[in-house]
């Protein structure tokens, strides 16, 4: 059996105890993401050019009552149905 020392185990996790900088990491993939085309069903690479397209219902939110964990489950399985149809290379947006 291998022991760390307390002042070994807490330097191996000190890159894990520090917050997420999201501007440290998220300009440069947003740019990356947004330059592919991907958030435009109009603008895909060619390969997509006669793919039919795929939508779904997105309601407003319920303004008049209480979120719930439902109100989740539906944008949730929202999201990944219009992944998969992604996936089979269908034009989501």
């Amino acid at each position: 059996m291998v022991c760390m020392t307390n002042q070994e185990l807490s330097g191996s996790f000190a890159k894990y105890t520090k917050p997420y900088e999201a501007s440290a990491v998220e300009g440069s993939v947003y740019t990356r993401e947004t330059e592919s085309g991907f958030f435009n069903p109009d603008k895909l690479p060619a390969r997509f050019a006669s793919a039919s397209t795929w939508t779904t219902i997105m309601p407003p939110p319920n303004a008049n009552g209480r979120l719930h964990a439902g109100h989740a489950l539906d944008g949730t399985l929202k999201d990944i149905i219009g992944r998969y149809m992604r996936m089979k290379g269908n034009r989501v947006l």
